[in-house]
């Protein structure tokens, strides 16, 4: 049993090893066209966009 779940681990990191660099990508994607849309909008509440699309805070 104790095997068998750590084989399972051993995929699951695999897994993540192949999809962090996909989500990395999307990721500044995400950034990239969310500046755009703000700067195209032109807010009163500025919004920076962190070096990852998801981390963004309100100045």
């Amino acid at each position: 049993m104790y095997t068998f779940s750590y084989i399972s681990y051993l995929k699951f990191i695999h897994k993540i090893e192949f999809l962090f660099p996909l989500m990395l990508a999307l990721n500044c994607l995400y950034g990239i066209v969310e500046q755009a849309l703000l700067q195209k909008e032109k807010k009163k509440t500025r919004r920076q966009a962190g070096r990852y699309g998801w981390f963004t805070a309100e100045i």
